[in-house]
């Protein structure tokens, strides 16, 4: 969790996402895309692995070509207005768990669709607003606004004043984005509703919405999401419910009320979640445990971080399971918990591969019920946020999140992927529907990147061997 970590919960800080141009590494197997940050010194790569047969398969030797000068998108914003509630509902103030404030991060998501011929269709649009004004009766704390009390803790106002709604369209075929997994923020962010000029996460809206048809008849839904109320559980739960009513069908997931488990003790006692130890037993690791290990070892030797500091990969467990008896799988808000991974640089970095696969494998293990709830206490007592950055990263797992599943009307998105990846933060996706391929994205500094890139590929065909 990064207990030493003390943030003023005041500043209310959070991290935004600059533009890109980007450049492709292809392989026959492996990809890795490296986007060049003019603005922020600051890169993304993305690699691609696939699960089939070996958990990597070996890369290739091309050259690395410019996909961002080959593409380029042209969107225009025809209409933005505010979508409100169906019907009115709660109107005070939606308290925030102590899981919730700490995770002051902007997420933005693209959903690609084929459309079956829908597009550009004034029929389906209103569909999609009426769908989502009638989520929005259930999910009403989407429809409000942050704000801060007095005790420095973050609420949802809940307002009623809807969610930012902007329609647009693209004389481009939707082909012309490519690969998405690809991410390119320059083309990508221009998909999506997003908060840049926002001082804080105070002022980022709880959600919004743009949905961008193409002369093709694709269609592309881009979603923003502060991620103070919700973490990706809860948020595919709305899009599923908005969705099937979409569809005119009854919703098939609801919000259940975060009173229920997360609340800290009366009197919390000031502890800290245990923490793991690497006591030589042997494991089988999974396909995320063994990606994690690789790119927190590259990431360690590419910021060339001194042998004696302290490492950690924090990475997103998804607590609802891991109490007795289990949260509601509805439970609404954020329901992670950290595992922290840690050890010295030195020892990261020269020990065998398979000591970091364990320390990951074992800080997973030890997220229990108890481990959350002294997290939650920790926060009450020390108001700590999550903090990525420096000898600290963060890893979500996003491909088992249903994505996929999702259909407005005009069938299931071919590609979901973020429109960017904040700084020091990991993600974990599906490559496409149906596809066992799963595309890892991260963002450092440039220099870092560049030693990343070079690291990666020998260790790509390493570990392709196992």
């Amino acid at each position: 969790f990064g207990h030493e970590d003390h943030v003023n919960p005041h500043t209310y800080k959070y991290r935004r996402a600059p533009t890109a141009v980007t450049q492709t590494f292809e392989a026959s197997a492996a990809e890795i895309v490296q986007d060049g940050y003019s603005n922020s010194q600051r890169d993304i790569r993305v690699i691609r692995a696939s699960k089939k047969g070996r958990l990597f398969k070996e890369a290739g030797n091309e050259k690395p070509r410019n996909i961002g000068a080959m593409r380029k998108l042209d969107v225009k914003i025809t209409n933005a207005v505010n979508v409100s509630l169906a019907r009115k509902t709660f109107g005070g103030l939606y308290a925030l768990s102590n899981l919730d404030q700490t995770i002051p991060y902007v997420i933005e998501i693209v959903f690609a669709f084929k459309g079956e011929g829908k597009g550009r269709s004034f029929a389906l649009m209103e569909t999609i607003k009426e769908s989502l004004a009638e989520a929005l009766v259930e999910f009403y704390p989407f429809a409000g606004r942050l704000v801060a009390g007095s005790d420095g803790k973050m609420a949802v106002r809940c307002t009623g004043e809807g969610v930012p709604f902007v329609e647009a369209t693209s004389e481009n075929d939707i082909g012309v984005l490519g690969d998405i997994s690809a991410i390119d923020p320059a083309i990508m962010r221009k998909l999506v509703k997003h908060s840049d000029g926002a001082p804080t996460i105070l002022e980022v809206p709880m959600l919004t919405v743009q949905v961008t048809t193409f002369k093709c008849g694709g269609i592309v839904v881009g979603i923003v999401i502060n991620h103070v109320l919700v973490d990706g559980k809860a948020l595919t739960d709305f899009i599923a419910c908005w969705s099937d009513l979409a569809r005119a069908k009854p919703p098939s997931a609801l919000p259940l009320s975060r009173s229920i488990g997360l609340a800290p003790e009366e009197t919390p006692a000031h502890r800290s979640p245990p923490t793991t130890t690497h006591n030589g037993s042997s494991i089988v690791p999974t396909t995320f445990e063994v990606i994690s290990a690789l790119v927190w070892i590259s990431r360690t030797k590419a910021l060339r971080i001194g042998p004696h500091e302290t490492m950690k990969l924090l990475t997103a467990v998804d607590g609802r399971p891991k109490f007795d008896p289990p949260l509601p799988s509805g439970y609404f808000g954020n329901g992670i918990a950290w595992s922290c991974a840690e050890c010295s640089a030195g020892e990261l970095t020269h020990k065998p591969f398979s000591f970091a696969v364990q320390k990951v494998h074992e800080a997973l293990q030890s997220v229990t019920e108890n481990y959350i709830r002294s997290a939650i206490d920790h926060v009450e007592l020390n108001r700590v946020l999550v903090d990525c950055g420096g000898n600290a990263c963060c890893i979500s797992k996003w491909s088992q999140l249903p994505f996929y599943n999702m259909d407005f009307g005009f069938g299931r998105p071919f590609q979901v992927a973020p429109a960017t990846v904040p700084n020091d933060v990991i993600f974990v996706a599906s490559h496409s529907r149906g596809s066992d391929d799963l595309v890892v994205s991260l963002g450092l500094p440039r220099d870092a990147m560049d030693i990343f890139a070079k690291l990666i590929q020998p260790e790509l065909t390493l570990k392709s061997k196992l």
